[in-house]
């Protein structure tokens, strides 16, 4: 994710936004820990806390997004630059944990699907396969990482779209939308369905790009408030 804020003095008011980002980013986690503990069950046997985790994800990439703009709003990224500088401080830690996974996944070491996800999980583009047994194979929380790497590639696209307010990108969204609904509604494969709504990285996007949204209109919206103080103090230069 996201640093909060650059490095070097705060205000106040970023100090308290930090801390509200920092609770949030807690919230998430707790949402996403609880979804996975299997103590409530309902009549099917499942646990009734399973959608927490798909919100508590859906925060995390939202805070991606916002920490984005929040950050870099006026710059021009270099998208690969921008991923070498990610990369650098998860790659290293996902691969430890790729290779400790490793021997709890040994007895499908004959089988090409195995050589399939391993080399999926190398290069983090494991959350593109529509397989489960794949996005979720060896260290499963690396899908996170994969659609990560991916929000890193279009961060430029991103900055471009939000400062600009491109028309194409709601047609987009839009057709995106329809397109998840068609499917989930109609196709009955929910297999699928759960790959492209909760796994699939470009529709996972649309939480990147809210997200960034959320910290543009509010940019914005200081912008206007503070727009007579400006135009005041730019009268007395």
């Amino acid at each position: 994710m996201e640093g909060i804020y650059e490095r070097g003095k705060k205000s106040t008011a970023q100090i308290r936004k930090i801390q509200v980002l920092q609770g949030l980013r807690g919230i998430a986690f707790l949402l996403i820990f609880i979804s996975h503990c299997n103590y409530r069950l309902n009549s099917y046997g499942r646990n009734i806390f399973t959608w927490l985790g798909g919100l508590g994800v859906s925060i995390f990439i939202m805070l991606s997004g916002y920490l984005l703009m929040e950050n870099h709003h006026s710059d021009s990224l270099n998208a690969i630059e921008y991923l070498k500088k990610k990369l650098k401080k998860v790659y290293p830690l996902h691969i430890l944990t790729l290779i400790m996974a490793l021997p709890l996944t040994i007895g499908g070491v004959k089988t090409i699907k195995y050589w399939i996800a391993l080399f999926q999980n190398l290069a983090l583009v494991q959350s593109w396969s529509t397989d489960w047994e794949i996005y979720f194979s060896f260290n499963a929380v690396a899908w996170y990482l994969s659609i990560y790497v991916f929000f890193i590639l279009i961060s430029p696209l991103v900055i471009r779209v939000l400062n600009g307010m491109e028309p194409y990108f709601f047609l987009l969204v839009g057709g995106i939308i329809g397109f998840e609904f068609v499917w989930c509604f109609f196709v009955q494969n929910k297999s699928i369905a759960h790959w492209l709504i909760y796994i699939c990285p470009i529709v996972r996007s649309m939480d990147y790009f809210l997200g960034g949204d959320l910290a543009s209109s509010a940019k914005k919206e200081m912008l206007l408030k503070n727009m007579p103080l400006i135009i005041g103090n730019s009268g007395l230069c």
